[in-house]
């Protein structure tokens, strides 16, 4: 799941290379750049495989929780209560 996630996150920035220089874009002599269409495609599967993922983290977690992670379901003073929700809303820090 965190793999794929990650892997939504990379790929727009994944030709570039930033250094003391500037930002760089890669490229070899026998290649040719992906149009934004390619990426975005690739990204839209990444973010599927990584929902799939998610979901079943989810459902694995809300089968076992009570029995196996008991610190799942606890909420002390500000924590916040599972959220069963796959959608992913982009990364909070």
């Amino acid at each position: 799941m965190l793999i794929h996630f990650a892997m939504v996150e990379y790929l727009p920035f994944a030709a570039y290379s930033i250094s003391n220089g500037g930002v760089y874009k890669h490229s070899a002599e026998s290649s040719s750049n992906a149009s934004k269409e390619e990426i975005d495609f690739l990204i839209q599967k990444e973010r599927d495989f990584a929902e799939y993922y998610a979901q079943r983290f989810i459902d694995y977690m809300s089968f076992n929780a009570p029995s196996k992670f008991d610190e799942y379901y606890s909420n002390s003073n500000q924590d916040i209560y599972p959220d069963k929700d796959t959608g992913f809303h982009g990364w909070v820090i």
